[in-house]
């Protein structure tokens, strides 16, 4: 069975939270314990697990989860259609809603309020608190859409940034391919010039030797021919 399994590992992390007093672990396995017993219709165990778990947040001052304990008591006093107790347990869970600035709890609250009241016959309060709940539902969906909005246009942003940068290092290796293009130009020009140079300078230094050697001949041929 998954639920005794559970029921057994829950025991047990229970037993290893409290050997090394982790009081947030020990809360969190109550609240467990007592999801647990509320899924089989055993109330009244879940409420004693319920119980325990708010207490300890209260004791680690864990605020938000002591408005969750306490809405969950709410809640179970409901099924229990123990109305009245069921809005105390509500009050006290926004109490401490209020003091962890949680919104999105107090959004839950005023829900189960309008709940509650509506089941009590006690229509104004029931639409009054509707009424909250669904201003605050409206002002959460926006902030959301806002959020969901800044992430998209931050995201566009910087692929655009990235579309930039990619473009300009193609520019940049462009650039230094054409600044490489040109400057091999420039050194076989540079290179065929010298090379010209050079030719010119042999063919002249040539052209003045056999220019010499010529002169020579004629001069001896003249001395042999007196």
């Amino acid at each position: 069975n998954k639920r005794e399994l559970a029921s057994e590992s829950y025991y047990k992390a229970l037993k290893e939270f409290s050997e090394t007093n982790n009081k947030r672990g020990i809360m969190q396995t109550y609240t467990n314990l007592a999801t647990l017993f509320a899924a089989e219709d055993d109330l009244a165990q879940s409420q004693v697990y319920m119980e325990k778990s708010k207490n300890m947040a209260v004791e680690i001052k864990d605020n938000f989860n002591a408005s969750l304990a306490y809405s969950n008591l709410g809640a179970l006093m409901a099924m229990k259609h123990k109305l009245d107790s069921g809005i105390y347990f509500l009050d006290s869970s926004m109490y401490y809603a209020n003091l962890a600035k949680s919104v999105r709890r107090k959004e839950d609250i005023y829900r189960d309020l309008a709940s509650i009241y509506s089941e009590k016959k006690d229509f104004k309060r029931a639409f009054e608190f509707s009424a909250k709940h669904q201003q605050l539902f409206d002002s959460l969906s926006k902030a959301d859409n806002s959020e969901k909005f800044a992430k998209a246009e931050h995201k566009y942003q910087s692929l655009e940034k990235e579309k930039e940068l990619l473009l300009a290092k193609k520019n940049q290796e462009i650039s230094e391919l054409e600044n490489s293009q040109k400057k091999f130009f420039i050194y076989v020009l540079i290179l065929g010039v010298l090379a010209a140079v050079l030719a010119i300078f042999i063919l002249f230094s040539r052209y003045t030797q056999k220019k010499n050697d010529n002169s020579i001949l004629e001069h001896s041929n003249a001395l042999i021919s007196h």
